[in-house]
C-alpha cells in the first residue's frame, strides 16, 4: 500500500500527490521504482517546496470565504475535488479533504507564503473564534470517525478486506500488482475484521498500545490504535478480531493489567456516520 494518498488533477498530465507526513520517502521511492523507464511518466518530490494548513470545523467556509478570492460553494467546491486560488496574496492548493469528520480544506501553499497565509487566517478567523489544534486533536477526532490510520490498522498483516475497505480494490481494472491475491482472498472471505470498542468508565484512559481484547477469558486480537473521544465522551479503541467473533459481546481490553469491559459498536463511524459534516 502507499499510505492511502490522494491524488488531485491539476492539468491534463499534471497531478500532485499527498501523503501522510512520515511517508514521504517511503511512497517516492515506491513510485520512481514501478515508473515506465521509456520517458513518459516524470516524477517529483515537492515536499520541501510546500507548508500545509488545514482549515476545519463549520465555520471553515466562512473563514476561507473572508480570506480568499474564489467560490468555495459546494456546487464550485464540493468534497473530494482540489482547486486553486488565494489566500491574501498567496497562491494555493486546497484539496476538500478532511481527516477528522468535519468540513475541512487541506492547504498547500508554497514555503515562502506560510506565514502570511497562516497570519491572514488567524487575523480573519478572530471573530469568528478560530483556535489552532494539532495531531493530538487529529488522533481523537480520526478515532470517532472510523478512520484507519497507516501503520497501524493498514500494514502488510492485514488486506484490504479485513480492515473494511473492500470497497477501495478495484478488481475489474486491468492487471495491477496484486490482484490475483486479492480476487482470491475476496472469494474466500476476510478471515479478521477491523472493528471498534468503546470503553465508558467516565474519564479517559492511558491505554497501551496492542493491548489484548478478550473474550470468555481468552485473547482474540490485539488493539491498533486507542484514545479518547471527547465529542462522544468515550475511550475508543481499534482492534482486529476473528471475523466469526463480530457478533458477539462481552469483550474485555487489558491494559496496564486492568481489563476494562469493552462494548462493540456495529457501527465503525461514531459521529456523524452519513458524512453529512464533510460534504456540508
Amino acid at each position: 500500500g502507499l499510505n492511502s494518498p490522494f491524488v488531485g488533477r491539476l492539468a491534463t498530465d499534471k497531478f500532485l500527490i499527498v501523503v501522510g507526513t512520515a511517508f514521504g520517502l517511503r511512497v517516492s521511492w515506491w513510485i520512481q521504482n514501478h515508473m515506465p523507464d521509456d520517458g513518459t511518466v516524470l516524477f517529483q518530490d515537492v515536499t520541501s517546496a510546500y507548508a500545509v494548513i488545514n482549515v476545519i470545523g463549520p465555520k471553515s467556509r466562512a473563514l476561507l470565504e473572508k480570506s480568499a478570492n474564489a467560490d468555495l460553494s459546494n456546487n464550485d467546491f464540493p468534497f473530494g475535488t482540489c482547486k486553486r486560488f488565494t489566500v491574501g496574496y498567496a497562491p494555493v492548493i486546497s484539496f476538500r479533504m478532511t481527516y477528522v469528520g468535519e468540513l475541512g480544506y487541506e492547504l498547500y501553499i508554497p514555503m515562502e507564503f506560510a506565514s502570511h497565509v497562516y497570519d491572514t487566517l488567524w487575523e480573519t478567523g478572530q471573530e469568528l473564534g478560530v483556535k489552532n489544534a494539532g495531531y493530538r486533536t487529529i488522533a481523537s477526532t480520526h478515532l470517532e470517525k472510523g478512520y484507519a490510520d497507516w501503520g497501524s490498522e493498514l500494514t502488510p498483516e492485514y488486506t484490504p478486506f479485513d480492515a473494511g475497505l473492500g470497497f477501495c480494490v478495484a478488481l475489474d481494472k486491468d492487471d495491477f500488482i496484486g490482484k490475483d491475491a486479492l480476487e482470491k482472498i475476496k472469494a474466500e472471505g476476510a478471515t479478521w475484521k477491523l472493528c471498534i470498542f468503546t470503553i465508558d468508565v467516565g474519564s479517559p484512559l492511558m491505554l497501551q498500545g496492542s493491548a489484548p481484547i478478550l473474550h470468555d477469558g481468552k485473547v482474540v486480537g490485539v488493539t491498533t490504535s486507542s484514545g479518547y473521544g471527547h465529542t462522544v465522551g468515550k475511550n475508543i479503541c481499534y482492534g482486529y478480531i476473528p471475523a466469526n467473533h463480530t457478533d458477539q459481546d462481552g469483550f474485555e481490553i487489558e491494559s496496564y493489567k486492568e481489563l476494562y469491559p469493552a462494548r462493540l459498536e456495529s457501527n465503525r463511524v461514531l459521529y456523524d456516520p452519513e458524512g453529512k459534516k464533510i460534504r456540508a
